[in-house]
C-alpha cells in the first residue's frame, strides 16, 4: 500500500506540512522513529523499519586472548588486540556501545596491521636470503616505518594492559607463518 509520501518529491514543490519524523538518540525507538549515531564519519541517522526487532548485544567469546594469535584460513593474519567485549550481552545494543565497538574494531585493525607489517619485513629478509632488500622505498624509509609501527603497537598494547612482543617473538611468528604457507603449497 503506498504511503502518504510515496510519490517522488519535486524540490520545487512547496512544503505545506512537516514530515512525521521523531529524532532520538537511543536505540529504544518505535517503528518509523530514527536514531542518530555518532561515528568517525559524522552523524548517521538510522530509521527503524516496522516490525524490526531491536539489535541485541551478542555474547562475548570466553576464550582467553594472546597477542599474536593467528586468525583466518585463506589469508591468515596475527591479531594484536582481542575482539570487542560487550558490557551486557543479550541486552539492547545502544548507539554508545555500537560506537565503542566501531572504535575498538578500527584500533584492533590498525594495531594488527602494524604487527603484521613488522613480520613482513622479517619475511622479506628470509625470502631474500638474509639480505636487506634495497628497493624503491629505500632502507631509511623502511626503517622509519618499522619504528613507527613498533611505537604504535607498543603504545596500543601497553594502554590495554597487554604484553608487548619482543623482536625475537615477532621473528618467530613470521617464521611460523612462512612454514605454514610453505606447507599449503
Amino acid at each position: 500500500m503506498p504511503g502518504k509520501y510515496s510519490r517522488p518529491i519535486d524540490l520545487d514543490d512547496e512544503v505545506t506540512e512537516d514530515l512525521p519524523v521523531t529524532e532520538t538518540t537511543t536505540d529504544e525507538t518505535e517503528p518509523g522513529e530514527a536514531e542518530t549515531i555518532e561515528t568517525p564519519f559524522g552523524l548517521v541517522t538510522r530509521r527503524n523499519q516496522p516490525g524490526e526487532q531491536p539489535r541485541i548485544q551478542p555474547a562475548n567469546s570466553g576464550a582467553p586472548f594472546e597477542v599474536g594469535e593467528l586468525h583466518g584460513a585463506v589469508l591468515p593474519e596475527r591479531w594484536a588486540l582481542p575482539p570487542f567485549q560487550y558490557p551486557a550481552p543479550g541486552e539492547p545494543l545502544t548507539a554508545e556501545i555500537a560506537t565503542a565497538e566501531l572504535h575498538h574494531s578500527n584500533l584492533r585493525a590498525r594495531a594488527s596491521r602494524a604487527l603484521n607489517d613488522l613480520m613482513i619485513d622479517y619475511k622479506l629478509k628470509v625470502w631474500n636470503g638474509g639480505v636487506e632488500i634495497n628497493n624503491e622505498i629505500g632502507v631509511a624509509e623502511r626503517e622509519r616505518l618499522r619504528r613507527e609501527n613498533r611505537s604504535f603497537l607498543e603504545g596500543v598494547l601497553k594502554s590495554h594492559g597487554l604484553e608487548v612482543p619482543t623482536d625475537e617473538q615477532i621473528a618467530e611468528w613470521a617464521e611460523e607463518d612462512l612454514t605454514h604457507a610453505a606447507s599449503k603449497q
